[in-house]
């Protein structure tokens, strides 16, 4: 297979250790928030019976999420970038 500019573009920024680590970090961490969407709505599922209820739970979920997102934006504004990343990550 012919080496095109996009792969070449791809193995630079793989070619940094520390660059290599941090996305297997945050995919493994996305794939994780995925598996806990699919077990609450399992849970929901079998703790109440109905196929409509699992629905409002997953959205209920989502809109916590979404309401701090302003107030998250705003605090990152002002301080250094990877102290907010680090501390997000930290206590989440």
């Amino acid at each position: 297979m012919p080496s095109t500019a996009a792969t070449t573009r791809y193995r630079q920024i793989f070619a940094h250790r520390a660059f290599t680590f941090l996305w297997i970090g945050q995919t493994v961490s996305n794939f994780g928030d995925t598996l806990y969407d699919v077990a609450l709505l399992w849970y929901v599922l079998g703790a109440t019976g109905s196929t409509r209820a699992p629905s409002p739970s997953l959205r209920g979920s989502d809109i916590l999420l979404e309401a701090g997102q302003p107030a998250a934006f705003s605090i990152g504004a002002r301080f250094d970038a990877r102290w907010c990343w680090l501390s997000r990550h930290a206590c989440c």
